[in-house]
């Protein structure tokens, strides 16, 4: 999706009410769209258009934002709270950077490498280079999706959901989970896959380095190795019911 998405701020009224009152609504419309946009806190571009007055101006104004493929949704003046709020901004933002995710679902391009674990480097076949090498731990650095073993569909939610994160400072990273600890105090689980889990979400400069993989009897592969940034995360699963 082309440049910074936007979001565009429409106000609705009536001719009725005279061209002094439409310019009042037009000016207070715009003055709410600059307070929203300075607070600092929203992701996207907030773009003002023009005041609404019939019903034809408001298909036109849809419909165009329907073909524009940097606009990812759309903003009605009767926002829930006052626009110099800044719990306002941050639930705009929120709302906002998850119709960023939506709109990069709908334009990913998808490329499936290998297969289910009967066909990966680590058991079996000569793939390493194609499937698990350094390349996989680099493209998820620079915002690309990725799933283990076929699995697509975690490689387009881990794509969204790098899209939604953008300019957070955030990392996000596929992960598979190996162990859970569910005993008194706060639930842990350890998370791992193997070779691909992204440095965005590492705590300094990761090293390259060659380790045994330990399965599948296959050649020594290189990868970047990092300790994680402790803190709070957001598990995110998908669960495929058919």
């Amino acid at each position: 999706m082309p440049g910074k998405p936007q979001i565009w701020f429409l106000t609705g009224s009536q001719h009725l009410y005279g061209p002094e009152t439409l310019d009042q609504v037009a000016a207070q419309s715009q003055q709410i769209q600059r307070m929203l946009s300075d607070s600092g806190r929203i992701s996207t571009e907030i773009v003002w258009k023009p005041v609404l007055t019939d019903s034809a101006a408001i298909r036109a104004v849809m419909q165009e934002a329907n073909n524009d493929p940097s606009c990812v949704g759309v903003i009605a003046w009767m926002v829930a709270g006052h626009a110099s709020d800044p719990h306002l901004a941050e639930r705009i933002d929120g709302w906002a950077r998850a119709a960023a995710g939506v709109a990069h679902l709908r334009s990913l391009k998808l490329a499936r490498f290998g297969d289910n674990m009967r066909d990966v480097a680590v058991t079996e076949g000569d793939k390493v280079e194609a499937e698990l090498g350094l390349a996989v731990q680099r493209l998820m650095a620079d915002g690309y999706g990725f799933g283990g073993e076929g699995d697509w569909k975690t490689s387009a939610l881990l794509a969204a959901v790098k899209a939604m994160g953008t300019g957070t400072g955030r990392g996000t990273s596929f992960m598979e989970d190996y162990t859970y600890h569910f005993g008194p105090g706060t639930p842990k689980i350890l998370g791992a896959h193997m070779l691909e889990v992204c440095p965005t979400i590492a705590a300094d400069q990761p090293s390259c380095e060659i380790h045994p993989l330990g399965i599948g009897d296959r050649e020594d592969p290189v990868r970047l190795v990092f300790d994680a940034t402790p803190g709070p995360a957001v598990v995110i699963g998908l669960a495929d019911l058919g």
